[in-house]
This record gives structure tokens, sequence and C-alpha cells, in this order.
């Protein structure tokens, strides 16, 4: 597992902002969306957990306690699998016995060949975790819990589009991303073709033989069009992360006479900027200051 392929699914932010936003309600530990991606790829242990748990773990393991609380004193980075997949497997039954004629979007992903998290591929991880997510938030105290937190933090929205149409997302933090949707082929428009005279099909056979001599004489040409430009392959990307990369992006969209570009740039120049080269400044400094520290 690459970082390439972490960053490019749009559920690993999501989970970093929920579990932020939700951190009290949620029982999660706090944490950056770089050791969330360190743990996916590397399999990072934690260095708070003297049994060596792994990062995921202590993420899975707090969700499920807050899922079943009768179940918190016995749950353990030994046995949380088992009864993770037990709890998903009565969400689905009760589920099936409420006749209800919504869907039931519950999975699943333990069987005999998976019975340990560890075991699950990134992407079965990555869903179970946003699962459990949904999951917790659909307890019966969870309305009580989040009342507090600002309605707007609620909804995931992007922040505006460019001039290619492309969405521009950002959740917390020193990240932005962007979405580049499929374009959708337009149909050529059918002119009603007219009866031609005896005029202009002499002229129009005149002109034939004129094109057929044009194309012998290029024969060896290659003729290109601008409108057969390869479009952005669609996908989600990480853009932004470092504070080049966030002041390339505003200049760039700064120099676009564009409208599309001209009102995103003013997004992103007054609301969002200053506060994430703030923040990315404060990184470094205790970068910094973790580096001196372990030298001296």
């Amino acid at each position: 597992m690459s970082f390439a392929e972490v960053q490019e699914l749009i559920e690993v932010p999501t989970i970093a902002y929920l579990c932020s936003l939700f951190h009290e309600p949620l029982g999660t530990p706090e944490f950056e969306i770089e050791e969330l991606e360190d743990a996916l790829v590397y399999n990072t242990k934690s260095d708070d957990d003297m049994f060596g748990s792994n990062f995921l773990d202590n993420i899975v393991i707090s969700l499920l306690k807050e899922c079943i609380p009768s179940y918190k004193s016995k749950l353990t980075c030994m046995n949380y699998s088992l009864y993770l997949s037990q709890f998903l497997t009565s969400r689905i039954e009760e589920h099936e016995e409420d006749f209800s004629a919504v869907k039931c979007n519950i999975v699943n992903p333990f069987n005999e060949d998976k019975q340990e998290f560890s075991q699950l591929s990134f992407k079965e991880k990555v869903s179970l975790i946003l699962q459990l997510i949904d999951l917790r938030l659909d307890t019966e105290d969870a309305p009580e819990r989040i009342k507090d937190i600002p309605v707007e933090s609620l909804r995931l929205e992007h922040m505006g589009e460019d001039s290619d149409g492309a969405r521009y997302w950002y959740f917390f933090g020193t990240r932005l991303y962007k979405e580049v949707r499929p374009q959708r082929k337009s149909k050529p428009k059918k002119e009603k073709a007219e009866k031609p005279d005896a005029k202009t099909k002499k002229e129009s056979k005149s002109k034939k033989y004129k094109k057929e001599e044009i194309v012998n004489d290029t024969s060896d040409c290659k003729i290109e069009n601008d409108d057969t430009s390869p479009s952005p392959t669609p996908g989600w990307f990480l853009i932004c992360r470092t504070e080049k990369d966030w002041t390339d992006l505003v200049e760039t969209l700064r120099k676009s006479k564009k409208k599309a570009d001209k009102e995103l740039h003013q997004i992103l120049n007054e609301n969002f900027l200053p506060q994430v080269l703030k923040m990315l400044q404060e990184k470094s400094f205790i970068i910094f200051f973790r580096y001196t520290s372990v030298l001296n």
C-alpha cells in the first residue's frame, strides 16, 4: 500500500475530519491525518500504548466501546475483532427483522479467512472505520452528545469549483483536495439538410476535387485540433500539503481571467490561506524543536 493509494480515497480525510469534529462524542483519540495515513501504509504502533497496540486498533476499539458500552471493560487489542464481527452481525440481523424497505448498508467483512482486523484489506479497513463512525452516531445518546456542535460543521460540502468544473475540498488541517469529475459528452446538434440544387451540386463536386488534391499534397502532415486535447483524469487528488503548494495554487488562480477561478481565488486567499500558513509555520516550529531536543 502506497501513500498515493491512500490519498486517492475520500474516505480517509472524511474519517480524520469526523474523528476531529466528534472527538468527544466518538471517544476517539486526537490525531492528524498524516498519522492515519502512516498507520494505513506502515501499520504503525502507538507510542502511548504499553501493549504495542496498532494506531488503527485504538481508533476501532474506541469507537466500538461507545457502540457496545456494556462490553467496554472486556475489549482489548487481542479480542476486539471478535466482538466487532458479532456487533456487525447483530446489527444486520436487527435490520432484517425490522422488515424495513430501506436497504441495509451495514457490511461485515469478517469471514473464515479474515477473522482479525489486521487481515482485512486497506479499503476494507477504511470502509469499516467509517461504518463504525456512522453506527456510533446512530446510537441513542448521540443526539444529546453532539447537540452543541455547530450545524454548519456537520455538512461536508466542497468550497468551490474552478473553471474546469473540478471541485475543491477542505476538511481541516493543512491539506486541500481536488475532485475531478467525469465530463459529460455533449451530443452534436444535427442540422436539417437542405436539398441541393443543380448549381450547388456542381460547386460541391468542384470543392471535392480540390479537397482531394490538398489531402494528397499533405499526406505526411499531422493536423492537430485544440478541441481534441485530453480531458483531466477523473479522480480524487491531494493537491496542497505544503506552503508552496498553497501559494502556487492561489497565485495560479489569481492570474486566471475566468470568473470561476477568480471566485475560487478569493475564497482561498481570504478564508483559508492565512490560517493554513499559520498552521504550517507552527508545525515547522514543532518539528524543529523536537529535532534540536534530540540532538541536545
